[in-house]
């Protein structure tokens, strides 16, 4: 192998890397801060920046749970790929299980 195709294949591994480990803080980042928000101000008043903040932290998360798996598959250091999977899962799983709650409390309201 050349020089230059192991320099790209750093580049293409740091790329994985580092998308993992962003898009990981982003997605607990965002968590911390849309509970908060949720706790202090938007049970009072939910609106549009509730529906702004759920879409980017799903976002977030789906690019989280990609990464993570294209991680597993290429790289021998899976530790941290394989606790971004998980946490990923979980807030996913988490985030349907709320959607349907919130719509099984319009339905008993309506009722």
């Amino acid at each position: 192998m050349t020089k230059e195709g192991v320099r790209i294949k750093i580049l293409r591994r740091d790329f994985i890397w580092d998308s993992v480990r962003i898009s990981f803080y982003l997605m607990i980042g965002f968590w911390i801060i849309f509970t908060m928000l949720d706790t202090m101000i938007l049970k009072k008043n939910p609106g549009l920046l509730i529906i702004l903040l759920s879409f980017l932290w799903v976002i977030i998360t789906i690019f989280n749970f990609v990464t993570s798996i294209i991680h597993l598959t290429k790289y021998r250091q899976r530790t941290f790929a394989i606790v971004s999977l998980v946490f990923s899962s979980i807030f996913l799983l988490l985030f349907l299980i709320g959607i349907g709650i919130g719509i099984a409390r319009q339905i008993i309201i309506l009722e």
